[in-house]
């Protein structure tokens, strides 16, 4: 695997993605941006994350999700740039108060933020958001938002709350628009 362009913004290209994930087709990344990792999203929903690594403990046991939309939904292959930390000032806000604080990025799909923090895992055995939630896009049938995070040794969590939940743990993801 090829070395990481700069220490605090990673880039996996598809090159690597294909190595770690199969069936990619490589296109060319986009430049690395401090803060963020750039990586090649094949796509995939994240009940098709889960199973094709059901095995390797990267989620914790959760199926409550299993026929949640947000769960299936799947996107075209491109590249993405996660931010690798909640946005800054997002922490123990509610979800209107987080949304201010965006300028010019975006709010990810919450398999996005999975599929990124998958990836970089793989490549470099470091943990996004090992301590924190992300909130994301995504909303549960019942109108709940949906947040990722607090990976450790016992995997992804995928929860959600209504909006207007705030909490010391919980901040906001980002992405930027390519």
């Amino acid at each position: 695997m090829s070395k990481l362009r700069t220490q605090n913004a990673p880039v996996y290209d598809a090159f690597q993605c294909a190595q770690l994930l199969g069936e990619i087709d490589p296109v060319s990344a986009p430049e690395a941006r401090e803060g963020f990792i750039t990586f090649f999203d094949p796509g995939w929903s994240i009940l098709r994350l889960r199973q094709s690594f059901a095995n390797g403990g990267f989620f914790f046991p959760q199926s409550w999700y299993d026929n949640e939309p947000f769960a299936r939904f799947e996107e075209e292959p491109r590249y993405r740039q996660l931010r690798m930390e909640p946005v800054p000032g997002s922490l123990n806000k509610s979800f209107a108060k987080q949304q201010d604080l965006l300028i010019e990025h975006e709010i990810p799909y919450a398999r996005v933020v999975l599929m990124g923090m998958f990836i970089h895992f793989m490549a470099t055995r470091e943990r996004l958001f090992p301590d924190c939630y992300v909130r994301c896009v995504d909303q549960r049938s019942n109108g709940d938002r949906v947040y990722v995070g607090h990976f450790d040794c016992d995997g992804f969590r995928v929860l959600t709350h209504g909006d207007d939940y705030w909490d010391d743990n919980l901040g906001l993801a980002s992405s930027r628009k390519l």
